[in-house]
């Protein structure tokens, strides 16, 4: 009683990407029929949250790009059923995500540069919430009823130019996981 009522445990944000980094990188998942065999959690960036969520009171919100479903290769769905997928293997792990959030569409600008590419005009925007913009981030913390103001530190983990603009942009600490054991993001994430 005394500990939950008394000592203060540090309050963290995770923003987590999630192609490349809390899953294993592939083009697209979600466009072969075959994509729940391809889901793989990458083990050192599981390690590294259940290592925090065990030290820190957290909250977990995964923002990523989903350009599949402009490009046509699958829906908003399939998108949200990936996502669960995944949601059930961190959580057989013990880890429970708080909100996920992502983002199907492209800026005009990048739709112009890929001629090749047929995108659905639907999804093609003057302005997108796409990373670095920190709007998802700020959309799920509305809808979980929290302010970035409230935590101790906000982390974003990542592997991309993109995550690490969207930490410049809120003022956060970035990780990237490229090709990093845990030992090496743990003893990141303890120099915070």
């Amino acid at each position: 009683k005394y500990i939950r009522e008394k000592v203060k445990s540090e309050q963290v944000l995770l923003v987590i990407d999630r192609d490349g980094t809390l899953v294993e990188g592939v083009n697209f998942l979600g466009r072969d029929a075959n994509w729940e065999n391809q889901v793989k959690l990458k083990k050192e960036v599981v390690d590294l949250l259940i290592y925090i969520q065990t030290k820190y009171d957290t909250v977990k919100i995964v923002i990523s790009h989903q350009q599949g479903v402009a490009r046509g290769y699958f829906d908003a769905k399939l998108v949200e059923n990936v996502n669960k997928h995944i949601s059930q293997l961190l959580k057989r792990k013990g880890i429970l995500l708080d909100n996920w959030q992502y983002c199907p569409d492209v800026d005009a600008d990048y739709a112009a540069l890929k001629k090749e590419v047929e995108f659905n005009p639907d999804f093609v925007k003057k302005k997108t919430r796409r990373k670095p913009s920190p709007e998802m981030l700020l959309r799920a913390l509305q809808q979980l009823g929290k302010n970035i103001k409230e935590f101790d530190k906000v982390v974003i983990i990542g592997n991309s130019e993109d995550d690490a603009g969207m930490a410049q942009r809120i003022n956060a600490t970035f990780i990237d996981v490229t090709n990093k054991p845990y030992e090496k993001l743990k003893e990141e994430f303890d120099r915070i």
